[in-house]
C-alpha cells in the first residue's frame, strides 16, 4: 500500500490529508473520514489539493525538494548559457531522422530549427520532438539537453524521458556526452541526485544509481 500525506497551514491551524492507493483502488482520509477515488479522478484531486495549498511531506518533503530544484535549475542555466547547436542536429531534424526522412526535408527541416538559444525553445515542441533525444550527435545534445532537464523539473513537459536517456548506456549512447564540460557534466550529475532523491521515481533509482557510479561519478 501506499501512503501519501499532504498538509497545509491555515488560519494558525494544520490541516491534514492523507492518500492511499493499492492497486486499482484510491481513498483519501481527512480528519478520519474515508473518501473513495475513481481512477478517473485520481490526477484531477491531486492538481486541486495543490491548487488549495496543500504541499506533501510524506514520504517527500516537497518544500525541501523544491528548494534543491531550484539549486539545480540554476546550475543548469548557468551551466549551458551561451551554448549554440553548431553543427549539430536540430529539434526537428531529429525527428526528420526517426521518420526516415530524405536529405531535402532533412535540410528543410533543420532550417527551421532554433540554432542559437536553446531557451528560446517552445516547451510544446520539446514534447513533440520528445524522441529527438535519441538521434543528436553530440553538438546536438549539448545544445537541447539543457531545455528538456529544465522543463521537465518545471513540470512542463510530459512526453520525454530525460532520466532514461542519460543512463542509458548500451550502444554507445554515452558517447554523446563526451564533450559536456565539467560545469555540463556537474549540471547533469545533480539533475540525476535530485531524481533520486524523489521517492516517486523509485523505480528509475536502478538505473540512476548505474548511471551515476558508472558514467556521471557519485
Amino acid at each position: 500500500m501506499n501512503k501519501i500525506v499532504f498538509t497545509r497551514e491555515i488560519d494558525g491551524r494544520v490541516e491534514r490529508v492523507e492518500w492511499f492507493r493499492e492497486a486499482d483502488l484510491a481513498w483519501l482520509v481527512v480528519d478520519g473520514v474515508e473518501t473513495i477515488l475513481e481512477p478517473e479522478i485520481w490526477q484531477q484531486t491531486w492538481v486541486d489539493l495543490e491548487a488549495r495549498g496543500f504541499i506533501e511531506v510524506f514520504p517527500a518533503d516537497r518544500r525541501k525538494l523544491n528548494l534543491q530544484k531550484a539549486r539545480v535549475l540554476e546550475l543548469i542555466r548557468n551551466a549551458f548559457e551561451g551554448v549554440t547547436l553548431g553543427d549539430g542536429i536540430g529539434l526537428r531534424q531529429g525527428q526528420g531522422l526517426d521518420k526516415y526522412a530524405g536529405p531535402e526535408t532533412l535540410a528543410k527541416l533543420r532550417a527551421d530549427d532554433e540554432k542559437q538559444d536553446w531557451t528560446a525553445i517552445p516547451v510544446e515542441e520539446l514534447d513533440r520532438c520528445c524522441t529527438s533525444l535519441s538521434y543528436f550527435d553530440a553538438e546536438g545534445m549539448r545544445f537541447h539537453l539543457p531545455a528538456f532537464m529544465v522543463a521537465e523539473l518545471e513540470g512542463r513537459i510530459t512526453s520525454s524521458d530525460v532520466v532514461f536517456i542519460l543512463t542509458y548506456q548500451d550502444d554507445g549512447m554515452m558517447s554523446r556526452f563526451d564533450g559536456l564540460s565539467p560545469a555540463q557534466r556537474e549540471a547533469v550529475r545533480e539533475y540525476l541526485l535530485l531524481q533520486l532523491s524523489d521517492p516517486h521515481r523509485e523505480f528509475q533509482h536502478p538505473m540512476i544509481e548505474a548511471g551515476l557510479k558508472e558514467y556521471w561519478g557519485s
